[in-house]
């Protein structure tokens, strides 16, 4: 996925322009797409991850529902489904017997991978444009269902409104800052005002995160920053995206120091909840201590 102003996430090689991603997500398997992950140590999926699992404790009871939005290649269908680490999705890839198998090798063996992993109580659902990328997932066991509808055009579709109104987490880690605000307006909008997901987002600090608070507020939701510092994204494409982004943030009144002296973009984590909620207390020290820093 790429984010706004042509700022990508994951990234793209120098050949490709940073705004077309597409290359990635019409592969029929993840390889690409891991292979382009750990060239610049994306870690957005961690933080995120990290967060799920202390919702787990505080909100979700039973068999919850996870609603990713802009799944990809169900790469939070990993961490949180199987325990597997991002990490080792990324070692797992970047090999050169993986690169020379067939697409239908490489899911065959994705599913008996998974498949020996315990899996935890909870259920994914993937919504994504993608239909490639969904059907990977749902092959592999990372996606228990798929929705490719496009929620900046097309309604929410009657199933996905049923999966959110039960009370999902929804979270996203990645989905580009033009989209993600409106994505996550219209699945509010089609649960219900009875309905209480929690949702987390984990934008660039390059965003006017206004246009998240504003939507969540619209809804009677409070977003609250988990981290009180930021986060590490990943790392610059270029040299060029580096300039853009680092002017755009001094442009915002943004300290910049930690980009210029890491070479990473730097994101922010959130997490919102209906307003009665967010007025009790919670402590976010577990998930602070867990987060990865570089």
């Amino acid at each position: 996925m790429n984010d706004d102003n042509h700022i990508s996430d994951p990234k793209s090689p120098d050949d490709v322009p940073i705004s077309d991603l597409s290359y990635l997500y019409d592969e029929p398997d993840s390889r690409a797409y891991y292979q382009s992950l750990g060239a610049l140590d994306y870690r957005t999926p961690e933080h995120v991850q990290q967060l799920a699992r202390w919702c787990f404790g505080h909100f979700c009871g039973g068999e919850p529902w996870i609603l990713d939005v802009g799944c990809g290649f169900g790469v939070n269908g990993a961490g949180l489904l199987y325990g597997v680490a991002v990490q080792d999705l990324l070692t797992r890839y970047d090999s050169d017997h993986m690169r020379q198998m067939s697409p239908e090798s490489v899911i065959e063996l994705d599913m008996q991978y998974f498949s020996e992993h315990p899996r935890q109580p909870c259920h994914m659902a993937g919504l994504d444009v993608s239909r490639s990328s969904l059907d990977y997932g749902l092959r592999t066991g990372l996606l228990d269902v798929a929705f490719d509808d496009n929620l900046m055009q097309a309604p929410v579709p009657d199933d996905l409104i049923r999966i959110v109104a039960s009370g999902a987490l929804i979270i996203e880690s990645g989905v580009p800052i033009f989209i993600a605000p409106h994505v996550i307006d219209a699945l509010l909008a089609a649960a219900g005002s009875d309905s209480r997901p929690w949702v987390i987002t984990a934008p660039p600090r390059y965003t006017n995160v206004s246009v998240y608070s504003d939507v969540f507020e619209k809804h009677g939701y409070v977003m609250e920053q988990v981290s009180p510092d930021p986060l590490p994204r990943r790392q610059f494409h270029s040299p060029e995206e580096a300039d853009r982004i680092i002017d755009q943030q001094i442009a915002m009144g943004i300290d910049s120091t930690a980009e210029k002296q890491t070479g990473y973009i730097y994101t922010t984590l959130f997490l919102a909840r209906r307003a009665a909620e967010a007025n009790k207390p919670v402590d976010f020290s577990p998930v602070v201590r867990a987060l990865v820093h570089p």
